[in-house]
């Protein structure tokens, strides 16, 4: 599972670029109160160049039928940063 989402960069020396982020949930970890996770930005596809990470806390729901990557993915989707995001 992943995110697909269209970005605009700022990159020196050449201005505004827009490419296509692959956004992927690379950890979560879990203690009795909480959660939280790791996503990692890449260029078009999981096998592109990283260029960003987002670092989240989420409520994990232990009665869900979703597991807690999907759990996060779910979160992840909910933050303003990722309103246009894809699954994919």
């Amino acid at each position: 599972m992943a995110l697909s989402m269209t970005v605009t960069r700022n990159v020196p020396l050449a201005g505004n670029i827009t490419v296509t982020a692959y956004v992927r949930v690379e950890s979560v970890l879990i203690s009795k109160t909480s959660a939280s996770a790791v996503a990692v930005w890449h260029h078009n596809d999981a096998s592109g160049i990283s260029f960003n990470r987002t670092d989240f806390d989420f409520s994990l729901d232990l009665e869900s039928p979703n597991n807690t990557i999907r759990q996060a993915y779910l979160h992840l989707k909910t933050l303003p940063e990722f309103a246009n995001a894809v699954d994919c």
